[in-house]
């Protein structure tokens, strides 16, 4: 049992692959950003005041669990798509890099209404808007003719 568990366990590793997709969005202000994926989760927004003639802003930075992103549409601005295979071989990996124009409603998972203060806060509470993504990613991928 021994001698089959070892070159079983020899040939999974050698080609096991770790794919991976990270998505980051922003509004044109750069007042609101988000972070999905391997690398980073969060939602980042600015609190802006003034005091004494003083434009002062703050980050207020949430995880992922504190904040709901709803998309209400996903309009797709560029696709660049690589795979990368050599000759006579069955497995290969590819790169993506994908933008995206999305309109979405971002409100606090417990309810409660993001401060007066927060950029682009509406009347409920929430920020609702338009974001541009960038989405990239790899992974294996079959290589056929």
């Amino acid at each position: 049992m021994k001698r089959s568990f070892i070159p079983l366990t020899l040939c999974i590793s050698l080609s096991a692959h770790a794919s991976y997709f990270q998505t980051y969005c922003t509004d044109a202000e750069t007042t609101t950003r988000w972070a999905s994926g391997h690398s980073e989760n969060f939602v980042s927004v600015t609190s802006r005041k003034w005091l004494e003639g003083e434009r002062i802003e703050r980050q207020l930075i949430f995880s992922s669990n504190e904040v709901l992103v709803e998309t209400a549409s996903k309009q797709e601005v560029d696709n660049q798509f690589e795979r990368f295979c050599k000759e006579g071989q069955d497995w290969g990996y590819a790169t993506w890099n994908k933008k995206t124009l999305v309109k979405s409603k971002i409100s606090l998972t417990n309810g409660e209404a993001f401060e007066d203060n927060v950029v682009n806060v509406n009347d409920e509470g929430k920020i609702e808007g338009y974001f541009f993504c960038e989405e990239k990613g790899n992974s294996r991928i079959m290589c056929t003719e």
